[in-house]
């Protein structure tokens, strides 16, 4: 009887782990069957593909510089396309597009089948991200006038420096300073960074304007800058950072007498990237005539003041090191 009832319970037992294992499989199938329809129903097309040779309002600023030591580097596998002897800008332009639809939650255009411009988007292009509801069953409003797009990343400074302000560059050429009036549509109210950066760069014939983030827009007239800098990059031309700090840099000369060490140890986010022996670390470099910032306790008239005035930099990997756009055009070691 014993015997017997011990294989009850080993069969019992054997039982639960083959339906544990097939509820495992079946929300596995289940995932992937989802992330299958998403993807049919979730459609991108760039813009090349839509208009072939659709006249563009082109820059004549084009650039290549020497990559060769990036020959012998390990790449994330997603950015194995800026491995090579030269890097080369993304083609630079301008183009008007009638009646294409902003969607705000996702800062991102579409046409008027929904189908997802891939131009529009600088980082992921990953359907998965993308609610099919979202895109083509919110509200859709209709806006007559000239308008153009602020992408904002509120909690990417980095995102927000590389990608989305040096768009804001070619808003200046000549067709556009003609308009009487161009509207920057914002989804949701920019950082007091974004409002500082948007003050300084925007043409004066641009106004910025809140939209709601539910739902989609269609625009009579829709301005669609390029983007200054390829994925993963983080690459900007000379001549953008020429204008960008004509635009923001203090308006003097640089003191250069500042050795700056970032610290990301006493804010919250910077807990994943902080140096575990900072303060010895700190005592080390005093020696040598460094002080310790953290930046987040500054705001950024005051940041791009201490790193105009920067002679030399230390810091451990993050968008804290994106300060040294303020400086490039001085002799720096970081």
């Amino acid at each position: 009887m014993k015997n017997f009832q011990k294989v009850i319970a080993k069969t019992k037992k054997h039982r639960q782990k083959i339906l544990k294992k097939l509820a495992f499989t079946q929300k596995k199938i289940l995932t992937l069957a989802k992330s299958y329809r998403r993807q049919m129903l979730v459609r991108f097309i760039t813009l090349e593909e839509l208009y072939g040779d659709l006249p563009k309002l082109a820059t004549n600023d084009s650039e290549s510089i020497s990559t060769t030591e990036t020959l012998q580097m390990p790449f994330y596998f997603e950015a194995q396309h800026l491995q090579g002897d030269t890097y080369s800008l993304p083609p630079l332009y301008t183009i008007t597009l009638s009646n294409f639809i902003f969607c705000a939650r996702y800062n991102i255009i579409l046409t008027q089948f929904r189908k997802i411009i891939s131009n529009s988007i600088s980082t992921q292009t990953d359907s998965e991200q993308f609610s099919f509801r979202a895109l083509n069953f919110s509200r859709l409003s209709k806006l007559s006038g000239h308008y153009t797009l602020f992408r904002s990343h509120k909690n990417e400074y980095y995102h927000t420096i590389i990608d989305n302000l040096p768009r804001l560059y070619l808003l200046h050429q000549s067709e556009f300073r003609s308009l009487p009036e161009i509207r920057l549509l914002c989804a949701g109210e920019p950082t007091k960074v974004e409002t500082f950066f948007l003050e300084k760069l925007l043409p004066d014939n641009v106004t910025p304007i809140l939209v709601n983030e539910e739902e989609l827009f269609q625009i009579e007239h829709l301005i669609f800058p390029s983007f200054l800098s390829r994925r993963y990059a983080g690459y900007l031309p000379p001549f953008y950072l020429k204008w960008f700090l004509e635009k923001v840099a203090p308006q003097r000369s640089s003191q250069k007498n500042k050795r700056i060490f970032i610290s990301r140890v006493q804010t919250q986010r910077g807990q994943l990237r902080c140096i575990l022996n900072e303060d010895e670390l700190c005592e080390t470099l005093k020696q040598y005539g460094f002080q310790k910032y953290v930046l987040e306790h500054l705001s950024i008239e005051e940041q791009i003041a201490l790193f105009y005035d920067a002679e030399f930099v230390i810091g451990a990997h993050g968008a804290g090191l994106i300060k040294y756009l303020f400086f490039l055009q001085k002799t720096i070691r970081v």
